[in-house]
């Protein structure tokens, strides 16, 4: 899966065929930082990842970027979103 918002670019990959784990790569469009998480899951229409706390949806309409007290952090439409099966 691979999308693309206003703010970010995320690549979501599975880590082998068969494995029910995929790893995120994200990258903030403006600073040029990335975030990689070798343990996020697929389930409710989307792809979940945590780090430090925060949590990291990713859904076909969206990314939303919860803190860890469960406020949503940023919440980003996708300009582009492509599945490749």
């Amino acid at each position: 899966m691979k999308a693309e918002s206003a703010k970010s670019k995320v690549l979501i990959c599975q880590n082998e065929p068969g494995s029910i784990d995929y790893t995120y790569m994200g990258e903030a469009k403006t600073t040029g930082q990335t975030l990689v998480i070798p343990t996020a899951r697929y389930a409710s229409s989307g792809y979940h990842a945590a780090n430090n706390g925060y949590q990291y949806h990713v859904r076909p309409d969206a990314l939303e970027i919860d803190a860890p007290d469960g406020s949503v952090v940023s919440y980003e439409p996708w300009t582009s979103y492509d599945t490749y099966e």
